[in-house]
Protein backbone atom coordinates (compact mmCIF):
# COMPACT_ATOMS: atom_id res chain seq x y z
CA UNK A 1 0.00 0.00 0.00
CA UNK A 2 2.51 2.22 0.39
CA UNK A 3 3.70 1.77 -2.82
CA UNK A 4 0.61 3.16 -4.44
CA UNK A 5 1.09 6.46 -7.37
CA UNK A 6 -1.24 9.16 -7.40
CA UNK A 7 -3.72 9.20 -10.39
CA UNK A 8 -2.26 12.01 -12.59
CA UNK A 9 0.55 12.60 -11.79
CA UNK A 10 2.63 12.55 -14.70
CA UNK A 11 -0.71 12.89 -16.74
CA UNK A 12 -0.64 16.79 -17.15
CA UNK A 13 3.05 16.23 -19.01
CA UNK A 14 1.77 14.55 -21.80
CA UNK A 15 -1.91 14.67 -22.14
CA UNK A 16 -4.23 16.17 -24.78
CA UNK A 17 -4.67 19.27 -23.58
CA UNK A 18 -0.85 19.90 -23.92
CA UNK A 19 -0.42 19.25 -27.47
CA UNK A 20 -3.60 21.16 -28.77
CA UNK A 21 -2.54 24.09 -26.15
CA UNK A 22 0.87 23.96 -28.16
CA UNK A 23 -0.39 23.39 -31.71
CA UNK A 24 -2.81 26.12 -31.06
CA UNK A 25 -0.17 28.58 -30.09
CA UNK A 26 2.47 27.97 -32.30
CA UNK A 27 0.94 27.27 -35.48
CA UNK A 28 -2.94 27.88 -35.47
CA UNK A 29 -2.62 31.21 -34.16
CA UNK A 30 -0.17 32.33 -36.09
CA UNK A 31 -1.78 31.24 -39.15
CA UNK A 32 -4.85 32.58 -38.57
CA UNK A 33 -3.11 36.37 -38.13
CA UNK A 34 -1.27 35.55 -41.40
CA UNK A 35 -4.65 35.06 -43.09
CA UNK A 36 -6.32 38.06 -41.66
CA UNK A 37 -2.95 40.25 -42.63
CA UNK A 38 -2.65 38.71 -45.73
CA UNK A 39 -6.53 39.47 -46.65
CA UNK A 40 -6.32 43.49 -45.07
CA UNK A 41 -6.29 46.09 -48.59
CA UNK A 42 -8.31 44.12 -50.05
CA UNK A 43 -6.01 41.35 -49.94
CA UNK A 44 -3.41 42.84 -51.65
CA UNK A 45 -1.26 41.07 -49.89
CA UNK A 46 -2.37 37.62 -50.92
CA UNK A 47 -2.95 38.41 -54.23
CA UNK A 48 0.71 39.06 -54.63
CA UNK A 49 2.08 36.15 -52.71
CA UNK A 50 -0.03 34.34 -55.51
CA UNK A 51 2.07 35.91 -57.78
CA UNK A 52 5.44 35.21 -56.80
CA UNK A 53 4.35 31.62 -56.57
CA UNK A 54 2.98 31.58 -59.66
CA UNK A 55 6.34 33.62 -61.23
CA UNK A 56 8.32 30.79 -58.84
CA UNK A 57 6.45 28.05 -60.34
CA UNK A 58 6.76 29.26 -63.70
CA UNK A 59 10.94 29.99 -63.48
CA UNK A 60 12.31 27.42 -60.70
CA UNK A 61 13.24 25.16 -63.67
CA UNK A 62 15.05 27.84 -65.28
CA UNK A 63 17.39 28.30 -62.75
CA UNK A 64 20.72 27.05 -62.66
CA UNK A 65 23.98 27.22 -60.78
CA UNK A 66 27.45 27.67 -62.83
CA UNK A 67 30.55 28.08 -61.77
CA UNK A 68 31.83 27.30 -57.88
CA UNK A 69 34.72 28.89 -56.78
CA UNK A 70 36.92 28.44 -53.42
CA UNK A 71 39.70 29.71 -51.66
CA UNK A 72 41.02 29.05 -48.39
CA UNK A 73 41.36 31.68 -45.83
CA UNK A 74 43.09 32.22 -42.74
CA UNK A 75 40.04 30.48 -40.40
CA UNK A 76 37.73 28.58 -43.68
CA UNK A 77 36.86 29.49 -47.40
CA UNK A 78 35.69 32.10 -49.60
CA UNK A 79 32.98 30.87 -51.97
CA UNK A 80 31.86 32.69 -55.43
CA UNK A 81 28.73 30.86 -57.10
CA UNK A 82 27.32 32.20 -60.10
CA UNK A 83 23.61 32.21 -60.60
CA UNK A 84 21.21 32.21 -62.95
CA UNK A 85 17.84 32.92 -62.32
CA UNK A 86 15.68 33.10 -65.61
CA UNK A 87 13.20 35.82 -65.53
CA UNK A 88 13.29 35.67 -61.59
CA UNK A 89 14.48 39.11 -59.62
CA UNK A 90 17.03 38.57 -57.25
CA UNK A 91 15.74 39.09 -54.61
CA UNK A 92 13.29 36.06 -54.84
CA UNK A 93 15.88 33.93 -54.43
CA UNK A 94 18.07 33.24 -51.77
CA UNK A 95 21.28 30.86 -51.99
CA UNK A 96 23.03 29.26 -49.36
CA UNK A 97 26.17 26.83 -48.74
CA UNK A 98 24.70 24.15 -47.09
CA UNK A 99 26.78 20.78 -44.83
CA UNK A 100 24.61 18.14 -44.05
CA UNK A 101 24.73 16.74 -40.49
CA UNK A 102 27.85 13.98 -40.64
CA UNK A 103 30.55 12.05 -38.24
CA UNK A 104 28.77 14.22 -35.25
CA UNK A 105 28.91 17.44 -36.61
CA UNK A 106 25.47 19.14 -36.91
CA UNK A 107 24.12 21.19 -40.19
CA UNK A 108 25.38 24.00 -41.17
CA UNK A 109 23.95 27.06 -43.62
CA UNK A 110 25.97 29.82 -44.77
CA UNK A 111 23.64 32.74 -46.27
CA UNK A 112 25.68 33.81 -49.58
CA UNK A 113 25.07 37.52 -50.47
CA UNK A 114 24.46 38.88 -53.96
CA UNK A 115 27.13 40.61 -55.97
CA UNK A 116 27.49 41.56 -59.44
CA UNK A 117 25.23 41.02 -62.09
CA UNK A 118 26.28 38.42 -64.73
CA UNK A 119 27.15 40.68 -67.97
CA UNK A 120 25.07 39.74 -70.84
CA UNK A 121 23.29 36.81 -68.97
CA UNK A 122 20.28 36.54 -66.44
CA UNK A 123 22.46 35.75 -63.18
CA UNK A 124 24.39 37.01 -60.54
CA UNK A 125 27.49 36.27 -58.63
CA UNK A 126 26.93 35.28 -55.17
CA UNK A 127 29.61 34.73 -52.36
CA UNK A 128 30.01 33.97 -49.13
CA UNK A 129 32.43 33.68 -46.11
CA UNK A 130 32.62 30.10 -44.09
CA UNK A 131 34.00 29.85 -41.33
CA UNK A 132 34.05 26.00 -40.51
CA UNK A 133 36.13 23.22 -39.66
CA UNK A 134 34.98 21.07 -42.68
CA UNK A 135 36.70 20.65 -45.80
CA UNK A 136 35.10 23.12 -49.05
CA UNK A 137 33.76 19.89 -50.37
CA UNK A 138 31.14 19.40 -47.60
CA UNK A 139 29.21 22.31 -48.75
CA UNK A 140 26.66 22.54 -51.58
CA UNK A 141 24.85 25.79 -53.12
CA UNK A 142 21.47 25.67 -52.42
CA UNK A 143 18.61 27.81 -53.85
CA UNK A 144 14.82 28.30 -52.31
CA UNK A 145 12.31 30.96 -53.07
CA UNK A 146 11.93 33.87 -50.38
CA UNK A 147 9.41 36.66 -49.91
CA UNK A 148 8.98 38.64 -46.28
CA UNK A 149 5.51 37.25 -45.57
CA UNK A 150 6.11 33.83 -47.86
CA UNK A 151 6.13 30.78 -45.39
CA UNK A 152 8.89 28.86 -46.94
CA UNK A 153 9.09 25.76 -47.42
CA UNK A 154 5.58 25.55 -45.98
CA UNK A 155 3.91 27.92 -49.11
CA UNK A 156 6.44 27.65 -51.02
CA UNK A 157 8.50 24.21 -50.78
CA UNK A 158 11.08 23.87 -53.55
CA UNK A 159 14.77 24.02 -53.43
CA UNK A 160 17.63 23.95 -56.35
CA UNK A 161 20.38 21.89 -55.48
CA UNK A 162 24.22 22.51 -57.44
CA UNK A 163 24.80 18.68 -58.51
Amino acid sequence: MGDRRRCGTRTPRFSANRAIREYTEKYHLPAAQRYLHSTENRAALAIELVDVQRRIDDHWQGIYFGKLENKDSDNGYHFRLQVYLDDLVSDAVRNELFADQSDGLPAERYPMTRGERLVGAKGWMFAAHVVSERPAEHFTPRAYAHHPELAVPLECPPIKWQR
